[in-house]
């Protein structure tokens, strides 16, 4: 169980858009197959046509209006639920054009797919354009290409997400990096001997958790300077909550990096597979909204 969570924190983000993904494929399909049924019906197109003129404009008008609704549906989930550690300084309209510029880059790899991959399925499997399933007649050539299109919509969406528009925050140094590696290891090290939730009942951790904390608590003094105020925010935004929740302790202490500070304990508080760490979390910003 224990290394389901780990496997299921590490990969976190990457799982959260895979579900978000497949419910934004599936409101693009409701919307894509409504509209496009109700244009061939207003038509009157058959079920099997997939060639003519009259299908293509059907088909056209179809995956704008499904890709609209798409894009506003996945930016809005995508920038709440997956990307909780983007850079909170970029507005949301930037965010939205960026966002938007991707989708129109693969809605296009979505339209191409889509209708030559069910014109070449049309065409090897003849059969597939008029199967009767469920008391109806259904295109599966269709919907087998739109199935293909939206795997490869899906990763392409993922990689430019990540990498354009959701970026995390840069961390500009301007420090002795030599010192500024000396106090980094010494508080990750520290801080990895932290017990999770289910170690408090190892005598051993714990004892080793309560040396690290207090050599952790003591350390401010120490950090009280640029290089500390530096290596501070770069550990706020570690991969490790557990060091995550030091930097912020340290901060709160030395006042560095308040609101840097209050958006990474929001996160570990609402993120965080251990109990004991989100607690943690908890009472700091309860603490840090008490000063």
């Amino acid at each position: 169980m224990e290394k389901i969570k780990e496997l299921c924190k590490k990969y976190r983000e990457i799982l959260l858009y895979l579900v978000f993904g497949v419910l934004t494929t599936l409101v693009g399909w409701v919307v894509y197959f409504a509209v496009l049924w109700a244009l061939k019906g207003a038509m009157g197109l058959p079920v099997e046509d997939t060639t003519s003129g009259k299908y293509v404009a059907a088909y056209t008008a179809a995956q704008i209006i499904q890709w609209i609704a798409a894009v506003l549906f996945a930016f809005f989930t995508n920038r709440k639920w997956v990307f909780t550690d983007a850079d909170k300084n970029v507005s949301i309209p930037i965010q939205l054009v960026k966002f938007s510029a991707g989708r129109v880059v693969t809605f296009f790899i979505d339209f191409v797919v889509t209708l030559f991959g069910a014109m070449a399925l049309a065409k090897l499997i003849p059969a597939m354009t008029s199967a009767f399933l469920l008391g109806r007649e259904w295109n599966l050539a269709e919907i087998g290409a739109k199935v293909v299109a939206a795997v490869i919509v899906i990763i392409c969406n993922y990689i430019f997400s990540k990498i354009f528009v959701f970026k995390k925050k840069k961390i500009e140094v301007a420090c002795d990096e030599s010192k500024m590696k000396d106090y980094y290891k010494i508080i990750v090290d520290l801080s990895s001997k932290k017990c999770y939730m289910d170690e408090f009942v190892c005598k051993a951790k714990l004892r080793e958790h309560n040396k690290a904390m207090t050599k952790l608590y003591k350390m401010d003094q120490e950090l009280n300077n640029p290089e500390g105020e530096q290596v501070l925010l770069k550990l706020l935004y570690h991969d490790d909550d557990r060091v995550v929740l030091s930097a912020a302790m340290l901060c709160l202490k030395l006042k560095f990096h308040s609101k840097e500070t209050m958006e990474r304990l929001i996160y570990v508080k609402n993120n965080s597979t251990d109990q004991m760490i989100s607690f943690s979390a908890e009472m700091m910003i309860k603490e840090r909204d008490n000063i």
